[in-house]
């Protein structure tokens, strides 16, 4: 009777480590910590990347500039998420959800006329979407607004006879400025000087592109 009670305690040191080693049975429950986290749902993730990325930035005055670091870390992150999201159905949602806050987000900065930004998400947008045309006529309006020197006058002086207007141009799609005189008449940079405005108060131009006139003003003078 000793030598059975020995025998059947062996056996029961050894089927426990056995299920140990085994794990659990399918059929048995795994316990759940009542304190645990609730795992993210697709707009939990979405709203992650959405504020990782600073997608959610303030709409700008118009004609508003965007950093350079600003893009380069928002397309980062959207590069990375799309990279860790795309192979799961969740992942796959919540993607969608930032798209859709893409698409609002870039309706603002058009409505703005904030076209460093509408370039910046159209950019963001094409990660997800790289075969869209959605965008395409957007983007070449933003392109001949961002080609439009922005124009500070310096000063009238009169040279031979002949006010000479001293401009400061700069332009946004090339972050480049440049120091320019002009005379009525002559073009630079796409802008055409067509007459002085008032009393020495400004210049008369035109934007070549768009045919656009408007007036600029010396400082202080509006």
């Amino acid at each position: 009777m000793k030598h059975y009670a020995v025998t059947l305690a062996v056996l029961m040191l050894i089927l426990t480590g056995c299920s140990e080693i085994l794990g659990p049975r399918p059929d048995q429950k795994t316990a759940v910590d009542p304190n645990a986290p609730p795992e993210p749902t697709a707009q939990d993730i979405a709203n992650k990347i959405i504020s990782d990325a600073q997608l959610d930035t303030p709409v700008p005055l118009p004609g508003g500039t965007f950093s350079p670091a600003l893009k380069n870390n928002m397309l980062t992150m959207l590069r990375s998420a799309k990279v860790q999201h795309s192979a799961d159905p969740k992942g796959k949602e919540a993607l969608q959800f930032v798209v859709k806050r893409l698409d609002r987000r870039i309706g603002d900065f058009k409505r703005a006329e904030a076209w460093e930004h509408v370039m910046a998400f159209t950019d963001a947008y094409m990660i997800f979407k790289p075969d869209t045309k959605k965008y395409n006529r957007l983007r070449e309006q933003a392109l001949v607004q961002l080609r439009k020197p922005k124009l500070t006058l310096r000063g009238l002086p009169v040279l031979q006879g002949q006010k000479l207007a001293m401009i400061r141009f700069y332009i946004p799609l090339d972050n480049a400025t440049y120091n320019e005189r002009m005379f009525v008449g002559e073009e630079l940079h796409g802008i055409k000087i067509h007459s002085i405005f008032g009393d020495d108060l400004g210049i008369n131009v035109e934007y070549l592109e768009t045919g656009e006139l408007y007036v600029v003003y010396m400082p202080g003078k509006r």
